[in-house]
């Protein structure tokens, strides 16, 4: 039978947090960090790479549609809403909206966990966990390959 060692004490990890995230990084051992011991009360220190990994088949479902020459971007389950003259435009604005979402929903996890938003959170941190261009990139996903008309026609 395996056991694992006990999550660190918090003290203990913030006097080697240096030497904890190159264990975790470079030498790729996730580490466990505790408050006092406590096992609900627990944080993770892991390579980025190794998350969006376990992530990677984790997406946001973005609706594209042309109205009256314009793009209307949308991510239906969330009620978050993009619009501009092109694509790129719309996306943008969605990337925005979505970038706005993510940070509320952090930010307020607890709240969130009551709400059926909480269905989304693999995709919100994959989402969170990539730098700017990566989250466009990530928000366009086919439709990066696809030309619309203003008509909506492709």
């Amino acid at each position: 039978m395996v056991t694992f060692a006990p999550p660190m004490d918090i003290s203990e990890a913030k006097a080697k947090l240096s030497p904890l995230m190159t264990q975790a990084v470079h030498e790729h051992a996730p580490v466990r960090i505790a408050r006092r011991g406590e096992t609900d009360e627990v944080v993770l220190l892991s390579r980025r790479q190794l998350l969006e990994q376990v992530l990677s088949q984790e997406a946001l479902a973005v609706t594209m549609t042309a109205e009256e020459g314009a793009f209307v971007a949308t991510i239906p389950g969330l009620g978050l809403i993009g619009a501009g003259e092109t694509v790129d435009s719309a996306m943008t604005e969605l990337r925005e909206a979505v970038d706005e979402h993510v940070y509320e929903f952090f930010s307020n996890l607890r709240f969130w966990e009551e709400t059926t938003h909480m269905a989304y959170f693999r995709p919100l941190l994959r989402y969170f966990l990539m730098n700017t261009d990566e989250r466009l990139r990530l928000l366009m996903g086919d439709e990066q390959d696809k030309e619309l008309d203003p008509t909506g026609k492709p």
